[in-house]
């Protein structure tokens, strides 16, 4: 499985980040989710439930369906449930973003552009205090808009460079992007329709292997659908993350009150 290798895998990195990508990899128990995490983030997650009702809800199907492509990749019960953490937050530094912006009907000009693309850095900025404790949730935030070709941002990561939970928020993101109506985009894709579009980016903007665990997930049909079903829900953001942080059971893709309730 790829996850043995590079969960957090760094490659032409400069130095600061080849630490963070090694730190990535170093999924351990000073991982668990626990309240210094909560304390962190939660006034901002309910200040985005409160203010942008689309991004919050985004983020909650986005974390659902990472959790969902990362059990078919056969991650472990605990990246699982930080990939699930680090989906649910990986939009939060769009609270710095103008929100006329983000609410925006129609094309956005290059410099509006960048600015909505600069909320990778301000979220990671946000969880600043956990950045040290907590490096794949902050890894996801920062890197969920690189490219496998290295033409995304902020930094221009390339291929493995890329940390493994990053490439797969990338794809959840997409999905959900493709798959549920959004502010300047009214029309939606059919599952089938959007796992095709992904897989046409193949090896430019997304990684295979991520594309390939979420077209399993949609074949299984119970995994992914159990995730769409749940995220559907009236279900806030600040619920959401609470149940993973403070130690509650989320499902899917598995239970994880046995080893980390």
């Amino acid at each position: 499985m790829e996850r043995n290798a590079s969960f957090g895998q760094s490659r032409r990195l400069p130095r600061w980040a080849r630490q963070r990508s090694r730190d990535v990899n170093r999924v351990s128990h000073r991982q668990r989710p626990a309240p210094l995490l909560w304390q962190t983030v939660g006034a901002s997650v309910r200040a985005m439930d409160a203010t942008d009702a689309y991004t919050a809800g985004h983020s909650v199907r986005v974390g659902y369906v990472a959790g969902a492509i990362g059990s078919c990749l056969g991650l472990t019960p605990l990246e699982i449930r930080l990939l699930q953490l680090g989906g649910g937050l990986h939009d939060i530094g769009k609270l710095r973003v103008p929100a006329a912006l983000i609410a925006k009907q129609g094309g956005l000009s290059l410099d509006e552009y960048r600015c909505v693309m600069e909320h990778t850095v301000l979220g990671e900025r946000l969880l600043a205090r956990i950045r040290g404790q907590y490096p794949t949730i902050t890894a996801v935030v920062r890197w969920h808009h690189e490219r496998i070709d290295g033409r995304g941002l902020p930094d221009g990561l390339a291929g493995a460079a890329i940390p493994l939970p990053a490439r797969i928020v990338a794809v959840a993101d997409a999905f959900d992007a493709m798959t549920s109506t959004r502010p300047y985009r009214g029309a939606v894709l059919s599952t089938d329709e959007a796992v095709a579009e992904l897989e046409r980016s193949v090896g430019t903007q997304f990684d295979g292997t991520c594309v390939r665990g979420l077209r399993v997930a949609c074949r299984d049909g119970a995994v992914l659908e159990t995730a769409r079903v749940r995220a559907a829900q009236p279900n806030r953001l600040a619920d959401y993350l609470s149940r993973l942080v403070l130690g509650g059971s989320i499902e899917p893709p598995v239970s994880l009150d046995t080893e980390l309730g």
